[in-house]
């Protein structure tokens, strides 16, 4: 009886020993499941992570492309906006040159029109030829009769007188004709009209004042004048 006591005994120790060694089996086993349960989920965290980032890289890849897009077309449309300012500013230089020249044309137009409108409103006047009585040089006359050949000496109370001037009966010049002596500035330059006076003669030796030479044919000299042509009046005196 002793000895099944002691086998019944042993029996229970070995049956609670391999009790409790299950239950450590089966606390063991269920940290390993816990673990290994853990280290899929961590798995699975990690690649849905991979694959939030994966997403958001994309998205940022996507959006960098639209960037890059908008840059290009931003660039082109800068390159036209440029390209139509040169245009512009072109347009503006020409349009600048044409209203000069359209001002250039205008002015000349008015300077024209103002010769045309002074040209018509005061013709230059036309001079025609001077009146019988209008003389611009001294009158050509022929000596007095006692100085030509065949008539005698002249007597001692004779003095040779200048040529009498007549009395200017021409008419006068009105408003459109030049006064002698005063310039138009409408008339002929002053280096085209003829002389007013004539050249002075040189005076006789005893003070009279000679006669002009009288006119002569063409070849022949002209008269002497001044002592020579006093020697008749001399020799009467005498």
């Amino acid at each position: 009886m002793a000895k099944t006591k002691e086998l019944s005994k042993d029996v229970r120790d070995k049956i609670v020993d391999l009790h409790k060694a299950g239950m450590g089996y089966k606390t063991i086993a269920k940290q390993l499941g816990e673990k290994h349960l853990a280290a899929v989920e961590e798995r699975k965290i990690k690649s849905l992570v991979a694959l939030l980032v994966e997403t958001q890289m994309k998205k940022l890849e996507i959006k960098l492309r639209h960037f890059e897009e908008l840059e290009t077309i931003m660039d082109r449309e800068k390159e036209a906006l440029e390209l139509q300012r040169q245009q512009l500013l072109t347009e503006r230089q020409a349009f600048h040159m044409e209203q000069l020249k359209y001002a250039e044309m205008k002015a000349r137009q008015q300077m024209e029109q103002q010769q045309a409108n002074a040209a018509a409103q005061g013709p230059t006047p036309h001079h025609g030829p001077p009146g019988p009585g209008m003389h611009h040089g001294p009158t050509h006359h022929g000596p007095p009769p006692a100085m030509h050949s065949g008539h005698g000496p002249p007597g001692p109370g004779f003095h040779p007188m200048g040529p009498h001037h007549p009395q200017q009966t021409g008419p006068m010049g009105g408003p459109g004709q030049p006064m002698p002596g005063r310039m138009m500035p409408g008339g002929p330059p002053p280096g085209s009209m003829p002389p007013m006076m004539g050249p002075r003669h040189p005076g006789a030796p005893n003070g009279m004042y000679p006669g002009p030479s009288p006119v002569q044919p063409d070849g022949m000299p002209p008269a002497s004048v001044g002592p020579q042509a006093a020697a008749p009046a001399r020799v009467a005196d005498n």
